[in-house]
């Protein structure tokens, strides 16, 4: 069974206007991709970090592989290598090594090591929005969540035959960079936090997340 796509977005316009292009376009390249529409949580850090909930939730309700891809996600052609990996966790990287991953595309198998995974990543940001922390779900899945998961969990570039970066801003997939509100002014917050949990994630290799290690 081919993977399939899931999204959602809040009532912001930006993205409710991104969401329906991306469901068209990927409409008129045959992708099967389900997009929801989610309750806003209140700022643009909060609907970040709902993310990883949302994708627990899809993967323990279909029971198959699934692909997170963001909103405002630009999917400009199909390639076969979205769709086929072999490890639990699947990213698109523009550096081809674990430091340029991005938070969309992420590819997860329905298996216990993707589950696990996700029920970490998803209780960690649940803390967050509880203590009122300011975060973003990519900068706590690279710096808080893969480290705790080396030796443990598989994950693949995008790739194919390809460059690894046109899977993230090239051919085949351009990611979104969003000017929303709120994103400017929290920024700053999760960078400084990035420069004292950095090391951990900063000293990993792909080969420490080998499939079939």
């Amino acid at each position: 069974m081919i993977p399939q796509f899931i999204s959602f977005y809040t009532g912001d316009i930006y993205y409710k206007n991104k969401a329906e292009q991306l469901r068209n376009k990927c409409g008129s390249l045959n992708i099967d991709i389900e997009i929801s529409e989610v309750k806003n949580q209140g700022s643009y850090w909060k609907n970040t970090l709902y993310k990883p909930l949302f994708i627990y939730q899809k993967l323990m309700e279909k029971k198959r592989d699934l692909i997170w891809i963001d909103a405002d996600t630009d999917i400009r052609v199909r390639h076969d290598s979205i769709f086929n990996w072999k490890a639990d966790l699947y990213f698109a990287s523009h550096t081809g090594e674990l430091d340029g991953i991005k938070a969309s595309p992420i590819g997860f198998k329905f298996n216990d090591n993707s589950i696990k995974f996700l029920e970490e990543w998803k209780k960690a940001c649940e803390v967050k929005i509880l203590s009122n922390e300011i975060d973003f779900d990519h900068d706590v899945l690279k710096y808080e969540i893969i480290p705790n998961f080396k030796g443990i969990i598989s994950l693949e570039i995008m790739k194919g035959d390809l460059e690894p970066k046109e899977f993230t801003d090239g051919s085949i997939i351009n990611n979104g960079n969003s000017r929303v509100s709120g994103k400017f002014s929290e920024t700053p917050f999760v960078l400084r936090k990035n420069t004292s949990r950095s090391d951990s994630f900063n000293s990993l290799k792909k080969e420490d997340f080998l499939y079939g290690k």
